[in-house]
């Protein structure tokens, strides 16, 4: 058993994936599993996703610890965007912009990044595992201690 800081028990805590929530109702944590960012009356067919240059812009954002699981994100911009500790198994992030975002200690095992751009991302201690590489970008990329 572990010690754990009764802060990070109260704001973080465990995420119940049924109830797609977070177990404490103080959490400060985004928990949005399977959501889908493309804007389904914008794309409503494959092809005007596979034209789009962007489905959604987070730039720059503050998403330390978010959990979005089995996520539909592709060609979502996530350039300087905050990750830490993200989890984004199993997402759809083709053609996604990584840019300068910070991976550390993020989850996307069995992601698809094809076609992803992480040009000098930091994702010290991150977890890639079974991920699909196919194509990206990963043009000085900070990999130290990441799981391939």
């Amino acid at each position: 058993m572990e010690w754990t800081a009764p802060h990070k028990l109260v704001l973080e805590g465990e995420v119940d994936l049924i109830a797609r929530k977070q177990a404490s109702p103080w959490s400060n944590r985004l928990v949005l599993p399977q959501i889908d960012a493309t804007d389904r009356e914008k794309f409503d067919i494959e092809a005007k996703i596979a034209k789009a240059r962007g489905t959604l812009s987070l730039r720059g954002r503050r998403l330390e610890g978010a959990v979005l699981v089995e996520a539909d994100l592709r060609k979502v911009d996530f350039t300087a965007a905050r990750l830490r500790g993200a989890s984004l198994d199993h997402s759809q992030l083709q053609t996604a912009s990584l840019d300068n975002a910070q991976l550390q200690g993020a989850l996307l095992q069995d992601a698809q990044l094809q076609g992803a751009s992480l040009k000098d991302v930091n994702s010290q201690g991150a977890s890639l595992l079974r991920a699909n590489l196919q194509g990206a970008s990963l043009v000085e990329a900070q990999l130290q201690s990441v799981s391939l």
